[in-house]
């Protein structure tokens, strides 16, 4: 069993893109394992963690430098963008970046060639890719910071169990 988890490692490509996954299925991955965060209108997008100034191009974006404040998220002060304050066509403007480049600096010459994903680009990625690959490639879900966004008004649980219903 192989699991397809935020980033293929081998190729650089980013961690939680459609590429990424796309790549570790290719190479024999039976499962696709995205994180989920929300956006500010109820959209689930495949993130790491919901701060996004380390994993996406939104510092290089001065419409959005207004938006940078400071968060406790489950216990922990943190100072960058959130997910939570963005909607779902604002994500889809950022691009994904190498989230620590000091450690992997070879792997920040794909930075800004991937979109943030949806959880329904990724499951619509999924579908073809069994198809194409002639076998059953499942979906792992992990949400990220649930309690978080459930006091923020955005359970995480409906549209995930309406996506889910959508796709048996």
């Amino acid at each position: 069993l192989h699991t397809a988890y935020r980033r293929q490692r081998q190729m650089c490509i980013r961690d939680s893109t459609l590429a990424a996954y796309a790549v570790a299925v290719l190479q024999g991955a039976d499962y696709v394992e995205p994180d989920l965060v929300m956006s500010k209108d109820g959209q689930l997008f495949a993130r790491h963690d919901n701060e996004l100034g380390l994993t996406t191009d939104v510092a290089q974006h001065p419409e959005f430098a207004d938006r940078k404040r400071k968060a406790r998220i489950d216990g922990v002060e943190l100072d960058g963008w959130f997910s939570e304050d963005f909607t779902a066509a604002e994500l889809k403007r950022l691009r994904a970046i190498e989230r620590i480049p000091d450690v992997r600096p070879g792997n920040t010459s794909l930075d800004g060639q991937f979109e943030i994903p949806t959880l329904q680009e990724i499951i619509d990625l999924v579908k073809a890719l069994q198809v194409s690959q002639g076998r059953e490639i499942g979906l792992y879900i992990e949400t990220k910071h649930p309690a978080h966004f459930q006091q923020l008004g955005l359970a995480m649980e409906k549209p995930l169990v309406e996506l889910s219903l959508i796709h048996i």
